[in-house]
């Protein structure tokens, strides 16, 4: 089963960050390319996987449930399970 995982609005910024971090890579979770993702326009967060570089210069990001999308910095990130 795979779901989309938002993130605690406690948990977005600063030394709860890095709890969740060591929290998950307890659970023996790879946070080398895991993290919390951007605000949306809704403020909320999300559990993301960093792809690398999109072709059009984003940051291409995998959600839990395997959808993709594309970031770009001082954008809030896409809702939908695709970027436009």
């Amino acid at each position: 089963m795979s779901a989309r995982v938002f993130v605690h609005p406690r948990c977005h910024e600063g030394p709860a960050v890095g709890a969740l971090s060591a929290h998950l890579q307890g659970l023996g979770w790879d946070v080398a390319n895991l993290g919390v993702g951007p605000k949306d326009v809704r403020g909320r967060c999300e559990l993301v996987r960093t792809l690398g570089p999109g072709k059009s210069g984003g940051l291409v990001l995998q959600r839990m449930d395997g959808t993709q999308c594309t970031h770009f910095r001082d954008w809030p990130a896409p809702l939908g399970p695709e970027a436009a």
